[in-house]
């Protein structure tokens, strides 16, 4: 998976890695999925929407009807 600008990555901020510097692995089977480990801390330029827990009525409401779907769809 390559992650972009939209998703907030380092590279993408200018950080990228050297090909040098990146390990070299060859895989004789299939490769598992990993999920990247999440940052520590928000960006909140890069993701405004979720740098800060929405609050308030709307948000509070929001959040039951979502857990009732989810609970309802687990089920």
């Amino acid at each position: 998976m390559t992650m972009t600008e939209a998703t907030g990555s380092a590279a993408a901020r200018g950080h990228e890695a050297t090909p040098a510097a990146l390990p070299v692995t060859v895989h004789t089977g299939p490769v598992p999925y990993t999920v990247p480990q999440a940052p520590a801390t928000i960006d909140a330029t890069i993701w405004p929407g979720i740098a800060t827990v929405p609050s308030g009525l709307k948000a509070s409401l929001a959040g039951r009807v979502a857990d009732a779907i989810f609970k309802a769809a687990v089920r």
